[in-house]
């Protein structure tokens, strides 16, 4: 049973809960706000130092989240401003 079915929600309501993004209580949605808040494993000046090592093609994502200890998934989500801003 996944979560979706569990809760009795879509896949993208989960997803969008995955990754960052949530509903408030007027069911509108709302990104994460650029800074170190609750459970965020990375600062703000980590997001811009991962940012920064991408552009100059020198780090794949794979070496980026072995070395902040995320997920290649959330280096995507970061690089394409998903979750941070």
């Amino acid at each position: 049973m996944t979560l979706a079915d569990r809760y009795g929600v879509g896949r993208q309501h989960i997803w969008q809960i995955i990754s960052g993004v949530r509903w408030n209580p007027n069911g509108e949605m709302v990104r994460r706000k650029l800074g170190k808040r609750g459970n965020a494993k990375l600062t703000k000046e980590q997001i811009l130092e991962i940012r920064s090592l991408y552009d100059k093609k020198t780090w794949p994502h794979r070496r980026l989240a072995e070395r902040y200890g995320v997920t290649q998934s959330n280096i995507s989500m970061i690089l394409k401003h998903v979750t941070w801003k």
